[in-house]
């Protein structure tokens, strides 16, 4: 699998105009994703991209060129809990860039401001996401509550929260 993907990224040599859709998803939680695979796949230039699936959000920085293309209309990530949470000024940035994002599935680790940062502007940031329709999270409370805080959509149509129930203190 991980083998497959560094080929294909390799006949790729970093530049695809005409992928449309990409889903890279990584079944084993046990494999170890070499830091090539991961530079080649946050660096491939797919201008063309529409929809981006990633089955695990270790594949690809928040910061990545991949992140950035403004036809991208649908992300899924799934983020698995155990390798930690996105940092949420980096998942603010990346989502401030997608003006084109209509739809939005996010399972797992949700981002949560940092207790170093809750007096500062990451607290109060905020996303506008213009195109926005379809929300679909999947997380604890604190991750779901910070999420849709910070999005600015100018009207959902679908949004769908799944809180996973687990003793957490919220903000203090």
């Amino acid at each position: 699998p991980i083998s497959t993907l560094r080929t294909l990224l390799d006949l790729l040599d970093g530049y695809a105009p005409s992928l449309y859709r990409l889903r890279v998803v990584i079944c084993t939680s046990d494999v170890a994703v070499s830091s090539d695979v991961i530079l080649k796949l946050a660096n491939l230039q797919a201008p063309a991209l529409h929809s981006l699936t990633l089955g695990s959000a270790r594949l690809v920085s928040w910061r990545s060129s991949l992140l950035s293309f403004p036809n991208l209309c649908t992300l899924d990530i799934v983020y698995r809990v155990d390798t930690g949470r996105p940092a949420l000024s980096d998942v603010l940035d990346a989502l401030g860039g997608l003006k084109s994002l209509s739809r939005l599935r996010w399972i797992g680790a949700l981002p949560i401001p940092s207790s170093s940062t809750l007096a500062t502007t990451e607290r109060t940031k905020c996303v506008i996401m213009p195109r926005l329709r379809d929300v679909f999270l999947q997380g604890d409370a604190p991750g779901l509550v910070t999420l849709i805080r910070h999005l600015v959509p100018p009207a959902l149509s679908h949004l769908t929260m799944y809180c996973e129930a687990k003793r957490v203190e919220f903000f203090k």
